[in-house]
């Protein structure tokens, strides 16, 4: 499976999901943790929501802040969801734009790029 498959994947099972305890999981797991640590989440409000303190808490802008820290970190679903869906979407967007530009480009020459398929079966390739 590629990988743009298995963030596809996953985003959907965190989607459909919801409410099976994931958030539940990862909180019982950061209150045994006694030492320092913080929660990456997608807004700082679902980290306070979980009853994490605010310098445990950690939010998708101000990732600018990690900077120098070496605490573990444990990520909620909310950040993983985010994340992966602005992966998605980015991926998109430059295959789109990619597209775009093999157009351009053939259009400027007059001709048609084939895929690399198209010369593995010419004879440069058969030894």
């Amino acid at each position: 499976m590629d990988i743009i498959n298995t963030i596809e994947h996953l985003r959907i099972y965190l989607l459909t999901s919801r409410g099976v305890g994931h958030s539940t999981l990862m909180k019982i797991g950061t209150n045994n943790y006694k030492r320092d640590k913080f929660v990456l989440c997608s807004e700082r409000r679902i980290g306070e929501s979980l009853g994490l303190r605010k310098s445990e808490t950690l939010s998708m802008d101000s990732l600018q802040t990690l900077r120098g820290d070496n605490r573990p970190m444990v990520m909620d679903n909310s950040a993983l969801v985010q994340m992966f869906t602005d992966i998605l979407l980015k991926v998109k967007e430059l295959e789109a734009e990619n597209i775009s530009l093999r157009n351009e480009l053939n259009n400027d020459r007059g001709m048609a790029i084939k895929p690399p398929e198209f010369y593995r079966n010419t004879h440069i390739w058969q030894h």
